[in-house]
């Protein structure tokens, strides 16, 4: 099982856009799994959400442990760093549940 970062750059007329995929073995053969533009901006979407409600709790958080503005902001960001998972590991997370459902 591999998965990859692909882009249509280089494509005479085509924008760069990246492309997540992951092959997959479906028992026939070799597949390739991708999602869709709507699947992806439906993660995005959900991540954005899920990244704001993780910082607001982070600031919260900061100033509980102090009342330093500044030092808030830098716990704060330090903790939101730790907690927030990147919006490419729901991607990837994505993936693995499309091609489950493939095999």
């Amino acid at each position: 099982m591999m998965s990859w970062w692909s882009s249509t750059a280089g494509v005479k007329g085509m924008k760069s856009k990246p492309l997540f995929c992951k092959a997959v073995n479906n028992g026939k053969g070799w597949e390739t799994v991708t999602l869709s533009e709507e699947e992806e901006a439906k993660i995005r979407t959900l991540h954005d959400v899920e990244s704001i409600r993780i910082l607001r709790t982070c600031m919260e958080d900061a100033q509980y442990l102090s009342d330093n503005p500044e030092r808030c902001l830098r716990l704060a960001l330090a903790l939101f760093d730790k907690r927030c998972d990147k919006v490419y590991t729901w991607i990837q997370k994505a993936l693995d549940v499309k091609a489950q459902a493939k095999v």
